[in-house]
Protein backbone atom coordinates (compact mmCIF):
# COMPACT_ATOMS: atom_id res chain seq x y z
CA UNK A 1 0.00 0.00 0.00
CA UNK A 2 1.15 3.55 -0.68
CA UNK A 3 2.15 5.76 2.30
CA UNK A 4 -0.77 8.07 1.47
CA UNK A 5 -3.29 5.22 1.46
CA UNK A 6 -3.63 5.33 5.26
CA UNK A 7 -4.23 9.09 5.19
CA UNK A 8 -6.89 8.66 2.52
CA UNK A 9 -8.74 6.13 4.68
CA UNK A 10 -8.42 8.21 7.85
CA UNK A 11 -9.50 11.39 6.05
CA UNK A 12 -12.44 9.47 4.54
CA UNK A 13 -13.55 8.15 7.93
CA UNK A 14 -13.16 11.58 9.55
CA UNK A 15 -15.21 13.06 6.71
CA UNK A 16 -18.05 10.61 7.36
CA UNK A 17 -17.86 11.18 11.12
CA UNK A 18 -18.04 14.96 10.69
CA UNK A 19 -20.79 14.55 8.10
CA UNK A 20 -22.98 12.65 10.55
Amino acid sequence: MAPGAGCVVLCFLQGLASSI
